[in-house]
C-alpha cells in the first residue's frame, strides 16, 4: 500500500505530458488570480472585511467609510509601534541580564520608554475616537458604542 501511495503522488506531483506549457501557465494564471480574490489571502472589494461589517452595520456612506478606514488605518500604525517600543524595552531589559552587574537605571529608562509608548498609543486613540465620534450620525453613534459594549468591535 506505501509503494502505491508513493506512486499515486508521483503521478500527480509531474506535469501532465498532454498540457502544453501554456496551458500549464494559464491555469497557474487563473489559479492566482482566484486567490487574489479569495476572503483567505487578502483585502476584496478594496477594503478588510471587519471594515466592510462595521460600514454595513453602521450603515456608513462611502465618504464616511473612507474616512473610518483612514482613521483606522493610522491607529494601527500608532499600535503597531506601540508594540515595537515594548519589544525594544524587553530588549534593553535582556540586556541588562546579559550583563555581569544588575543596573537599575536601565531597567528604569526601559521601562519609562513602555511608559512614554502608552502615553503616546493613549493620545493616538484618543484622536481617532473624537474623529469617529465626529464622523458619525446619532443613531450611528448608539449602534457603535453597542458594537464596542457586545464585542462586535474593538480597538
Amino acid at each position: 500500500m506505501y509503494m502505491f501511495h508513493r506512486a499515486w503522488c508521483y503521478s500527480y506531483a509531474t506535469p501532465c505530458a498532454s498540457r502544453s506549457l501554456e496551458q500549464r501557465r494559464e491555469r497557474a494564471r487563473a489559479r492566482l488570480q482566484q486567490a487574489a480574490l479569495s476572503w483567505h489571502s487578502g483585502p476584496m472589494f478594496g477594503m478588510r472585511r471587519p471594515i466592510r461589517h462595521l460600514a454595513w452595520k453602521l450603515e456608513l456612506s462611502d465618504a464616511q467609510t473612507r474616512d473610518l478606514v483612514e482613521i483606522l488605518d493610522r491607529l494601527k500604525t500608532a499600535y503597531g509601534q506601540a508594540k515595537l517600543d515594548r519589544d525594544r524595552s524587553v530588549s534593553d531589559i535582556a540586556a541588562v541580564f546579559s550583563g555581569a552587574v544588575f543596573e537599575e537605571s536601565r531597567i528604569d529608562a526601559a521601562l519609562d520608554g513602555r511608559v512614554t509608548a502608552t502615553r503616546t498609543l493613549n493620545s493616538e486613540l484618543t484622536a481617532a475616537l473624537k474623529r469617529i465620534y465626529e464622523l458619525l450620525t446619532e443613531s450611528q453613534r448608539q449602534e457603535f458604542a453597542y458594537l464596542l459594549r457586545s464585542g462586535g468591535f474593538t480597538l
